[in-house]
């Protein structure tokens, strides 16, 4: 699409547009190409990688990793950085100031759960956070694929998704997969 002669907001807008529409093209392309070539699962450091995803994130706020004992999950370490990536930039994206990110054992599971001091969603809206194409605001960047992704990913590794109250005052994603075996640490240690 070209935009030439047209000037003013009206431009600018359609530039927004098609930047808007690049980034859900590759999203779904990406997405597509996901679930066509299902990735083996393999013992992953979660914590490394989560810190992995920040490191690599770019973000206008702090972004604090919680220190904790190293953890395995055995999943697609590739897919499972997108939706880590995913949880990052959405938090990223709707934070005022900081985002606190936690990787936990619980039970036989392992969540990260990535809290922010944004706006937050009302609680009768989460559970629709994740349908397909579902954005919080359409002025903001983004393609309604993310959360999908991720809930995708969990529910393909036996896991789950969750969106919650923050205790910081906005949004809390916690992500649960199951413990590679023998990687969830003991209650003693």
């Amino acid at each position: 699409l070209r935009v030439e002669g047209v000037s003013g907001s009206e431009g600018e807008r359609m530039v927004a547009d098609i930047h808007r529409m690049e980034t859900m093209i590759s999203e779904v392309l990406a997405f597509s190409a996901a679930n066509r070539n299902a990735e083996p699962a393999e013992r992953t450091e979660l914590r490394a990688l989560v810190a992995d995803c920040i490191e690599a994130g770019m973000y206008e706020s702090q972004v604090l990793l919680e220190d904790g004992a190293p953890v395995h999950c055995s999943v697609g370490p590739i897919r499972l950085g997108r939706a880590v990536g995913n949880l990052l930039d959405n938090a990223g994206k709707w934070t005022r100031s900081r985002v606190v990110v936690d990787v936990q054992a619980a039970g036989e599971q392992l969540c990260v759960t990535v809290d922010d001091d944004g706006p937050g969603i009302p609680d009768a809206e989460r559970e629709r956070m994740f349908e397909r194409g579902v954005q919080g605001d359409e002025r903001r960047p983004g393609s309604g694929l993310g959360l999908d992704i991720v809930r995708t990913l969990a529910e393909t590794y036996g896991g789950s998704v969750q969106a919650l109250a923050s205790p910081l005052g906005g949004l809390r994603m916690r992500l649960c997969l199951p413990a590679a075996d023998g990687a969830a640490p003991s209650a003693g240690g």
